[in-house]
């Protein structure tokens, strides 16, 4: 079986790795592949083998979150996303609200120390607002799969209780004629920082996936559903296959399924790529998402949720997003081991400077292994590869292209030949008048009439004759307006009738 859900709780490309490969220690899990950028997993496993609740249980022992739902809803993946980030915000401005005081009190007031305490005191909200990056960092080293922000979590834990111990030794005067050196401000600053670009970071994401988000938001939300007595607009989510809803003329087709009453013409270029709408009547399949051009429609329900058409393509964008090129695949496997590097570094780092520091000075010591934890990052590495994938499959999605996977995009600049079909891709996807055919010329009133007539149609071909000719229509009488489904338009401008349509239609 093979699924896509929905992960919390990653925050760079160390923490994807380590979803995957989690997962794939599991017996019956075959592959797991993470998009970072959209925040879900997918898995390919055996459900005999093993259960959604292990694989739940497995990822929330080291502080990741899974979920079935994917919020394939425009409107409920943008509320969840406005609670994370506000969430996210509030964290971000209490920690900067108590980080800065401790930064004035230790830059400015360093020699005064009655205001240590202060500093303790003052660091804790900060440690607090951060709790949601420090307990998972600790939970994820002590499993083995560090990622940035165990890095994070051990730099400033170590800064803090570090600064604690030389503040309680101070006072009982066990560090008489010796300087005392706190880093308060530093595991304040540093944590409301992490946590800035974790927001800026969410900002970014959002902003990626607005091409997907668009596909989204071709799903409709609510619909009038065909009554036994009387229409009713309900939420598409009561919707069941076998419902009869109407459709109007100007609106999307809610869901997949079969025309049952009324004739139209509808556009389905998100689908086919085709600008020219196209003839539907009784009996038609009907596909979710496109635009009913013209007339209004009564179909009976097919399918629903996540078994559409739309849903699908949706599905099938997210899969390839999280596809990963041969170069992310290196980039990831660098990533894997940096965490744990740099941790060695820095231990090395510690130890270095107390063996070869003349004064043996376990202050400087210190520096050289919170500078090393701390600057250290890895998400330039790894979030930049993905990232550009994402942004480039979401825009060729909302263009009508789909990308099988991401390999398959990083191949394409092997390319030697592309085919291409026309319409809508090469041509600008509207109809124009390009020349006029007539075995008789036709006169400046004709054209008026004409394109008086076409004015009141809706279809691209009628708006392409009245772009090609326009004409002040004010003083133009149309009269006996008919209009034949599939066929064309008749009516009378002065005493003279006029059909225009198809060939068949005028004969």
């Amino acid at each position: 079986m093979q699924r896509t859900f929905r992960v919390e709780g990653m925050s760079c490309t160390a923490c994807a790795a380590s979803v995957e490969s989690i997962l794939l220690s599991l017996k019956g899990v075959a592959a797991a592949r993470v998009n970072l950028n959209e925040a879900t997993v997918w898995i390919d496993y055996k459900p005999d083998q093993v259960t959604l609740a292990e694989m739940k249980e497995a990822l929330e022992k080291v502080g990741y979150s899974l979920h079935e739902d994917l919020l394939l809803n425009l409107e409920e993946e943008e509320q969840h996303f406005r609670l994370l980030q506000s969430r996210l915000r509030n964290r971000v401005v209490i920690a900067f609200v108590f980080a800065v005081p401790v930064f004035v009190l230790s830059m400015f007031f360093h020699h005064r120390h009655e205001w240590y305490l202060w500093q303790a005191v003052l660091t804790l909200p900060v440690l607090w607002a951060g709790w949601n990056m420090i307990v998972p960092g600790f939970r994820r080293l002590i499993a083995g799969h560090s990622t940035m922000d165990s890095l994070v979590a051990l730099g400033t834990t170590a800064a803090y209780i570090f600064s604690l111990s030389q503040m309680v030794l101070a006072k009982m005067g066990m560090l008489a004629g010796r300087g005392i050196h706190l880093y308060f401000e530093s595991a304040a600053i540093i944590i409301a920082f992490v946590l800035l670009g974790k927001y800026f970071e969410e900002r970014a994401r959002r902003n990626t996936n607005r091409s997907l988000k668009q596909l989204m938001g071709l799903q409709v939300k609510r619909v009038i559903r065909v009554g036994l007595m009387q229409d009713e607009e309900v939420d598409i989510q009561s919707v069941r296959v076998g419902d009869l809803l109407r459709v109007p003329p100007g609106s999307k087709v809610p869901l997949d399924g079969c025309i049952t009453e009324g004739t139209t013409y509808i556009d389905e270029s998100m689908i086919t790529g085709e600008s020219m709408p196209v003839f539907r009547q009784p009996g038609d399949k009907v596909v979710g998402g496109t635009l009913n051009q013209s007339g209004s429609l009564v179909i009976r329900v097919e399918k629903t949720g996540a078994d559409t058409l739309l849903a699908g393509i949706i599905r099938q964008v997210r899969e390839a997003q999280a596809s990963k090129a041969p170069v992310q695949r290196l980039a990831d496997r660098i990533a894997s081991v940096f965490v744990p590097v740099v941790i060695v570094i820095a231990l090395l780092s510690f130890i270095a400077w107390i063996i070869f520091d003349p004064d043996h000075n376990i202050y400087r010591a210190f520096n050289a292994l919170f500078a090393v934890l701390v600057i250290s990052c890895p998400c330039a590495l790894g979030l930049a590869t993905p990232t550009a994938i994402a942004v480039a499959m979401g825009q060729l999605a909302q263009k009508g292209i789909l990308i099988k996977n991401a390999e398959s995009l990083e191949r394409m600049t092997q390319l030697d030949a592309i085919a291409i079909d026309k319409t809508g891709t090469l041509t600008r996807g509207t109809p124009q008048v390009n020349s006029v055919f007539s075995l008789t010329p036709l006169d400046s009133q004709t054209w008026q009439a004409i394109v008086a007539i076409e004015s009141r149609s809706e279809h691209p071909l009628a708006r392409a004759i009245v772009a090609c000719k326009p004409s002040r229509l004010v003083d133009i009488a149309v009269e006996d307006y008919q209009y034949t489904a599939g066929m064309g338009v008749s009516a009378t401008v002065g005493n003279q009738r006029y059909l225009i349509g198809n060939e068949l239609y005028i004969r």
